[in-house]
């Protein structure tokens, strides 16, 4: 059983991966059977994992084994990245104002890895080093549920900026000098700083997909059941 589970948790892995790597676009559709076949493994550890990714808004099954990588209307763009600047604030006021106390030469390093990658074109690894450094700020301050819930609105961002956006346009110079902007005011426990760090990071993301102008179209259903879609495949 427990090979089974890891199975389910490689093909997870290896899916949200190919979203960082930015091998997927938005509204583009895959089979099932193709997941299986691209990852030479059967049926079932696909279907855990798309579960599992549905569950998190990560894809849309569609009926007859396809999935979707989703849409993201200008809305969703604008309160998903208001609700992470929200979480982050809040991540960064305990840190200032507290006890907790990040790693902030664990975070130095991710940033400066972060662009060596990038740099040499290594965009998934640079993807997911951005992603760790802003969970590493949020999961230092100690507070578990916080941490829980920014996990998940991490995830649904993942699909927003990834989906939308070249690989090599997501993780850029930019980004880093506003990365170590953010670790120095952490630094100096400057909470004003920091909110004003964040917020113009995340605004300046925000901007950017806005203005790839992502469809508004809605998923054929909203809701699909298990017998009707998981059933089926």
């Amino acid at each position: 059983m427990r090979v089974k589970r890891n199975l389910d948790e490689l093909i997870y892995d290896k899916m949200v991966d190919s979203i960082i790597a930015a091998q997927w676009s938005a509204g583009e559709v895959i089979s099932v059977e193709e997941i299986a076949a691209r990852y030479e493994v059967s049926r079932t550890p696909v279907v855990q994992a798309i579960k599992r990714m549905c569950i998190e808004e990560i894809v849309e099954l569609l009926p007859n084994g396809r999935v979707r990588f989703p849409c993201s209307t200008i809305e969703q763009i604008r309160d998903v990245c208001a609700t992470r600047v929200m979480m982050e604030e809040k991540a960064g006021e305990i840190l200032c104002g507290g006890d907790a106390r990040p790693d902030c030469e664990a975070l130095r390093q991710m940033i400066e890895e972060c662009g060596q990658c990038r740099r040499d074109g290594n965009y998934l690894r640079a993807g997911q080093l951005d992603r760790e450094f802003h969970r590493a700020i949020v999961g230092a301050a100690g507070n578990s549920y916080l941490e829980t819930l920014y996990g998940l609105v991490q995830k649904k961002f993942l699909t927003i900026n990834y989906l939308n956006r070249p690989a090599e346009t997501v993780v850029t110079e930019a980004a880093a000098k506003e990365h170590f902007a953010i670790l120095d005011a952490l630094e100096k426990r400057d909470y004003p700083e920091y909110c004003r760090q964040v917020r113009r990071h995340l605004e300046a993301i925000q901007t950017s997909l806005a203005e790839k102008k992502p469809s508004s179209r809605r998923p054929e259903k909203d809701i699909y059941s298990e017998d009707s879609v998981f059933g089926g495949i």
